[in-house]
């Protein structure tokens, strides 16, 4: 498909009128603040106790980063009392490091209101092969929305390979490598062989912000819960998802989703199921992720491995409920080294997944061949 000349201006035009604005410091709920710690060489046993309680976000080596809800901070030091306080609230902590950025540069991270505004800027600019789809609402009403690329949009979809980002609220930097992966292929569509290619067996989602009650807070959290621990996994089939996971379960359901990434932030990993398990997945299934993550890292120095094994056991995962209910090939991938960095190091985030996504997207292509 040849896009016309003024497709593209009126693109770059929508672009322009844009940016990025300020995001608006809000109150967190006492639910949604949240403490980080650094516990090092802790015992195993007790690790255990802590992790089955909080959320284990990072690892390097045998030292583990642990979020903590301040309320229940005291719980957590009576079972690590030796663990290190590095930061007591994540999000005020964030939205300082906003404001600086606001003061440094005129460009900066996208609020929730700008996701919206280039969601519809890519489907009024590119009509031919991207649509928006809302499927569905937040606890607090915001609106769930996602991007269809298609080679026909106006036909019905078919199977499709889905990335997310922002499911935890503070990871800021996922949305905007995730917008900039999508500018960056719907601008080469139809120029370049290569992107064109990619729908040329199965249609692309794209889901900028999986929770927005927390991202319009720069808050970790979904109303008070870890949304990427409320999924359904095996054992616990009767688990009760967040109101945006329980959308986002839906809209996975109802559509032939073959293949996913999650964008988390940080720790530069590329991982795999299963997470709630330290077993591996069936033998089929462990041989293509290990292939396809050894691929992905390779073009970006990242650790890969199972999400179990590469950090800790972490039950209700996207990765895992994907593969446990379609053997889907799920990933979720911790880009980088921040999840809030300098608006100058977009560019090098970014280019840290380029590569790895479309090779992620081409590895679908002899599926259907």
């Amino acid at each position: 498909m040849n896009l016309t000349r003024w497709t593209l201006i009126v693109f770059v035009l929508l672009l322009s009128t844009l940016g990025s604005s300020a995001r608006v410091p809000l109150t967190l709920n006492a639910a949604d603040a949240l403490s980080l710690y650094r516990i090092k060489n802790p015992e195993q046993t007790a690790l255990a106790a802590a992790a089955s309680a909080f959320e284990i976000v990072r690892r390097a080596g045998n030292d583990y980063e642990i979020v903590v809800p301040q309320a229940k901070g005291k719980d957590f030091l009576r079972l690590m009392p030796k663990a290190e306080l590095l930061d007591f609230d994540i999000s005020a902590s964030i939205q300082e490091k906003l404001q600086q950025f606001a003061l440094e540069s005129e460009a900066g991270y996208h609020d929730f209101d700008h996701v919206q505004t280039w969601l519809t800027s890519i489907e009024s600019g590119f009509p031919q092969i991207a649509k928006v789809v809302r499927y569905g609402s937040s606890e607090q009403q915001r609106p769930l929305l996602a991007l269809r690329l298609s080679r026909d949009i106006a036909q019905e979809p078919r199977p499709a390979l889905m990335f997310t980002a922002a499911t935890h609220g503070d990871e800021l930097i996922t949305v905007e490598v995730l917008l900039e992966l999508v500018n960056h292929f719907v601008s080469s569509y139809g120029k370049d062989s290569r992107f064109t290619n990619m729908l040329r067996y199965h249609d692309l989602y794209f889901i900028p912000v999986v929770n927005p009650d927390g991202f319009v807070r720069a808050a970790r959290y979904d109303n008070g819960r870890d949304p990427n621990r409320s999924y359904p996994y095996p054992g616990e089939e009767n688990k009760r998802p967040t109101a945006s996971i329980a959308a986002i379960m839906e809209f996975f359901r109802s559509r032939e989703i073959i293949g996913s990434i999650d964008f988390h932030a940080s720790g530069e990993l590329v991982m795999y199921p299963w997470a709630y398990t330290r077993n591996s997945v069936n033998t089929t299934a462990a041989e293509r992720f290990r292939k396809l993550t050894t691929d992905m890292a390779a073009t970006n120095g990242y650790t890969s491995g199972p999400i179990a094994k590469v950090i800790y056991v972490a039950p209700g995962s996207s990765a895992d409920f994907y593969f446990w209910q379609k053997q889907s090939i799920s990933l979720g991938i911790e880009i980088g080294e921040s999840k809030v960095p300098s608006p100058h190091e977009f560019p090098s985030y970014v280019q840290s997944q380029s590569e790895s996504t479309w090779r992620f997207i081409e590895s679908f292509s002899s599926t259907f061949r």
